[in-house]
């Protein structure tokens, strides 16, 4: 027998409002689910596991800057939903919300989670600690990575994607408000992270996050 931790009890009891013989599907986080059948709202039986498969087959990881308000909340949210694998938080030039205590990033970490089990997610993000966008780079740089830019005009996410072959992993960056200084694309192209347009119209940054999240997956075959 299982006993449900409380939130989830809480939910089960007071919000879905589910009663003994009821069965509901837990994650584990690394891609599994598993049927609980319930004795009571806080308590149930564990059956045989099973992959789930909704997760994408490559990680994108966004290196994202904080915004704002609400609009981070959004753009953790919205790109969740859609399939990024981990966020790291990003201090640019232009970055004016820089400030992350614990209690900001626990809250970042309870939107993913709470995102992720919405969208019926196998895996929950990672929220890492806030790096400079150099330190970010140089992360980066391990893999495949692109910056989308408004400076540039030719070479398309999606085309960009589609040619980098088979990959595993995928790095997106997404600027603040203002975007990204010309300096951090130097640096950033300096390292071979590649500078793409999401189109012909500025997106906000975190309808930007959302799109470029779309975009990667589709050129990736992940959103069908």
């Amino acid at each position: 027998m299982l006993a449900l931790p409380a939130p989830v009890a809480h939910q089960v009891g007071r919000v879905l409002r589910l009663r003994a013989g009821a069965t509901i599907a837990l994650f584990d986080g690394s891609g599994m689910a598993y049927p609980v059948h319930l004795i009571d709202p806080g308590s149930g039986r564990v059956g045989t596991g099973e992959p789930v498969e909704s997760e994408p087959g490559v990680a994108i990881t966004l290196y994202v800057a904080p915004l704002k308000g609400d609009h981070f909340a959004y753009t953790l949210q919205k790109a969740t939903e859609i399939g990024a694998a981990a966020f790291v938080p990003i201090v640019t030039a232009r970055t004016v919300a820089n400030e992350a205590s614990e209690t900001k990033l626990e809250r970042w970490r309870r939107i993913v989670r709470e995102a992720a089990e919405q969208s019926g997610r196998g895996r929950v993000p990672a929220v890492q600690m806030p790096l400079s966008f150099a330190a970010a780079c140089t992360m980066a740089a391990s893999g495949p990575a692109l910056i989308p830019w408004e400076g540039e005009h030719d070479r398309s996410l999606g085309v960009a994607v589609r040619g980098l072959g088979p990959i595993a992993t995928l790095g997106l960056f997404i600027g603040p408000e203002g975007g990204f200084t010309e300096a951090e694309i130097a640096a950033a192209t300096a390292v071979r992270i590649a500078p793409v347009t999401l189109g012909r119209r500025i997106l906000r940054a975190e309808t930007a996050a959302a799109v470029a999240t779309a975009l990667a997956l589709a050129a990736l075959g992940e959103m069908e």
